[in-house]
């Protein structure tokens, strides 16, 4: 309703922090690899739009959750 799904807590706080420590990696370079693309979609440095693709390539910490039973199951039940 109204845009969005309220399902409740879906992941952990450690995974949520894996995840926050990850992107942080990603977005300072700092990375063992990199992802598809990184970039500010604006190209203004004062109003940044960062895209991020396949970020899964370049931490574990995504990749692990591209299989996620709990997130799996309800992407199920929205098609």
């Amino acid at each position: 309703e109204n845009g969005f799904l309220y399902c409740g807590p879906v992941l952990t706080d450690t995974e949520l922090a894996d995840l926050r420590a990850a992107l942080d990696r990603v977005t300072a370079g700092e990375s063992e690899k990199s992802p598809e693309a990184l970039r500010n979609l604006t190209g203004d440095p004062e109003n940044v739009v960062t895209q991020i693709v396949n970020i899964w390539e370049a931490e574990p910490a995504f990749a692990r959750h591209l299989h996620n039973d709990r997130i799996v199951a309800m992407a199920a039940q929205l098609m």
